[in-house]
């Protein structure tokens, strides 16, 4: 019935259009052949070699894990070409040497557009309060063998119970090298937590030397037991630092929204500028230096003889305030001019070379 509807449609169709019922006759029905793929594959959309197990990667491009890598000694991975990129896919290379020995993952050389990222380098060292680190494990987390690389960004990965350095890209942060830390963990890694140009929201606990050595540091957290907690060669902006043996957060031209603290040396320390910054110390010879203009700061000393908020000569500070809980103290030791300042002392003067303007 349904065909003999449509018979009669078509031909009053042909006759109102002057055209033969042939026309509107259907075509062939069956697929001349198998149907091509629609999409794409992934290795079509991002060409990527696996990796399964300890290896050296020599050519340029794109690699990824399988699964975790776990070896009783040598490297897990070494780069050794340019233009390559590691994603550690989420799993984790893990050393047991001991002692401990070898590199997570070593830039072989000063290779030039580095990416490491997403996943973990851990070991079995562990550190005790005095600073020293023993056991098993890789001698470092992430670092390179020569000549530092350039251009090299590691990202989103935990370091973890490595001899020496946990994320190591640059010897020397005079030169620029574009070298980037970011979104990354450090913890028990014996001498610098991260070395590089420029550091990121990262955390580290551990680094004899130093948590963080950096030229520019944003958004970041540090502790070192003996060295210096956060070091900062440029600026530093929203970072707290801590150390048991020296400046808890130092920087040379600028610091911002910096808290640093120190149980026995400056709590903060910075050559240039200073803005809405903390310092605070125990027993260190003062809280709070700034060598610039600083700016709505607070130094914080707790013990005999020591200042709160240092000023260099001719500096300028504003709004900022000085407190030295102990005898013989200083809150506000300034050889410039204070401005709406406040230094409280225990039994000493509140100002030394006071030039406080209302």
């Amino acid at each position: 019935m349904k065909q003999m509807t449509f018979l009669k449609r078509s031909a009053t169709l042909a006759l109102l259009l002057g055209t033969p019922i042939a026309s509107f006759a259907q075509g062939a029905l069956l697929p001349a052949g198998a149907p091509a793929p629609l999409f794409k594959s992934l290795d079509q959309l991002e060409p990527r070699a696996a990796i399964n197990g300890p290896a050296t990667l020599s050519q340029p491009g794109a690699y990824y894990l399988t699964g975790n890598i776990t070896l009783s000694s040598g490297n897990g991975l070494v780069i050794a070409a340019n233009g390559v990129s590691v994603d550690l896919n989420g799993f984790s290379i893990t050393s047991t040497a001991k002692p401990a020995s070898g590199v997570g993952v070593l830039i072989s050389g000063s290779l030039t557009n580095i990416a490491i990222r997403n996943g973990f380098v851990s070991g079995g060292v562990t550190g005790n309060g005095a600073g020293g680190y023993s056991g098993s494990g890789f001698s470092e987390g992430i670092s390179f063998a020569g000549n530092q690389p350039f251009n090299a960004r590691v990202s989103d990965i935990a370091v973890s119970g490595c001899i020496s350095n946990g994320i190591s890209l640059n010897s020397n942060l005079g030169n620029n090298t574009g070298n980037t830390v970011d979104s990354c963990l450090v913890f028990n890694c014996g001498s610098y937590g991260i070395s590089a140009e420029t550091v990121l929201d990262c955390s580290v606990n551990g680094g004899v030397y130093a948590g963080i050595f950096s030229s520019t540091c944003a958004r970041s957290r540090a502790s070192s037991y003996s060295g210096i907690g956060l070091h900062a060669a440029v600026s530093a902006e929203k970072c707290f630092g801590e150390s048991h043996g020296a400046i808890g957060v130092n920087a040379s031209l600028s610091t911002e929204t910096c808290y640093g603290v120190s149980s026995t040396s400056s709590g903060a320390d910075c050559s240039g500028n200073s803005d809405a910054c903390l310092g605070q110390t125990a027993t260190g010879a003062y809280a709070l230096s700034v060598g610039g203009m600083a700016r709505d700061c607070l130094g914080l000393h707790g013990g005999p003889g020591g200042v709160g908020l240092i000023l260099g000569n001719g500096n300028v500070a504003i709004g900022c305030v000085g407190i030295t809980g102990g005898a013989d103290g200083y809150g506000i030791y300034s050889g410039g001019i204070l401005n709406g300042c406040v230094g409280i002392g225990a039994t000493n003067a509140l100002f030394k070379f006071k030039y406080n303007m209302p």
